[in-house]
C-alpha cells in the first residue's frame, strides 16, 4: 500500500474488471442486482438487513469478497456512487477473507426467497424478527435424562402455549442479548 504498512492490497483495475464481468451476466431489461463488499468495517448485517436486501429483489447479488488488507479504496468509492455498492460486515472481528462472509449473507438471503423454506411461516418466527431470541424447543421422548418437556406444551392449550413462548423469548432475550431487550422495550 501507499504509504507503508503490513499486507497486501488487491489492485483496484483488477476489482474493477471482476465486477464489471459479474454485472455482465446479467440481464439489461431486468433490475440490476444488489452487490456487497464484505468488510470489518461494513455496516452489520442483521436479520433486517436480509430483509431489505431480499424486498423485492428478483435480480440476486453479487458478492465481493476482499483479501489480505482489503482492496484499493478508489474502486470501493466508484462502485459505491456509480453502482450502490454496500459494504457489509458479519461481526466485530477480522477474518482472513470475505468467502465465509459470504456464504453466511448467502444463506441468511436466501431463506426469503419463495420455495426455499418448507414452510414460509418459519421465516417469521425465526430469532430477530421482532427483536426476542427464539424460545426453547423439545421433541420426543416426553422424558429424557430424566428431565422432562414443559406440561404447558403437551396441554393441546395453543393460547397458553403461545404466551409460555413469548414469556420464554423475553427472558432468553433479557439474559442473553439486554441490546436485543432494550430494543425490543423500546418498540
Amino acid at each position: 500500500p501507499y504509504g507503508g504498512g503490513a499486507g497486501m492490497l488487491i489492485k483496484p483495475d483488477v476489482v474493477d474488471s471482476a465486477l464489471q464481468h459479474a454485472l455482465s451476466l446479467y440481464d439489461d431489461s431486468k433490475a440490476k442486482p444488489k452487490i456487497l463488499f464484505m468488510t470489518p468495517r461494513g455496516l452489520p448485517f442483521s436479520h433486517a438487513t436480509a430483509v431489505d436486501i431480499m424486498n423485492g429483489n428478483d435480480s440476486g447479488m453479487i458478492l465481493l469478497c476482499g483479501r489480505y488488507e482489503g482492496i484499493d479504496q478508489r474502486v470501493i468509492d466508484f462502485w459505491k456512487k456509480e453502482h450502490g455498492m454496500l459494504e457489509v460486515s458479519i461481526g466485530d472481528f477480522v477474518v482472513f477473507g470475505g468467502e465465509i462472509p459470504a456464504m453466511l449473507v448467502v444463506e441468511a438471503c436466501l431463506r426469503f426467497v419463495d420455495g426455499m423454506m418448507n414452510n414460509s411461516e418459519s421465516v417469521k418466527s425465526e430469532s430477530f424478527c421482532v427483536d426476542l431470541l427464539e424460545y426453547p424447543q423439545y421433541t420426543r421422548p416426553v422424558c429424557w435424562n430424566k428431565e422432562n418437556v414443559p406440561s404447558v406444551l403437551l396441554s393441546g392449550d395453543h393460547g397458553a402455549i403461545a404466551s409460555w413462548r413469548l414469556e420464554q423469548s423475553k427472558q432468553i432475550t433479557r439474559e442473553i442479548r439486554p441490546d436485543l431487550w432494550e430494543k425490543y422495550s423500546k418498540s
